[in-house]
C-alpha cells in the first residue's frame, strides 16, 4: 500500500491573502491568520508552558505584537497552493 499524500486536497487552491480558508467542516474552518488574530494567539501563546517548549526566538511574555511580527515573517514565505503554517 502507497503511504498517504500528506497534502491536503482543495476544491480550489487556497488564496494567499490573510483570512483564505483553506478547509471547511461543520465544526472547523482552517484558514491563514488575520491581523486581528493577534491577541487571540497572544492570549493562548503567552504562557510559560508554551515558551519553555519553543526556541530561543519564542518570545516571552508573547504579546500582540509579537503575533504580528509572526505573521508578517511567514507572509512572505506564502504558498498559495501548499500552505506551511
Amino acid at each position: 500500500m502507497a503511504p498517504a499524500s500528506r497534502i491536503l486536497e482543495s476544491p480550489k487552491p487556497p488564496g494567499a491573502e490573510p483570512g483564505a480558508v483553506f478547509f471547511e467542516t461543520e465544526r472547523l474552518i482552517v484558514r491563514r491568520y488575520r491581523a486581528d488574530d493577534a491577541p487571540a494567539l497572544a492570549g493562548v501563546a503567552n504562557y510559560t508552558e508554551v515558551s519553555d517548549w519553543m526556541s530561543d526566538r519564542f518570545p516571552s511574555p508573547y504579546t500582540a505584537d509579537a503575533a504580528l511580527e509572526f505573521f508578517a515573517r511567514h507572509e512572505k514565505a506564502l504558498h498559495p497552493t501548499h500552505p506551511t503554517h
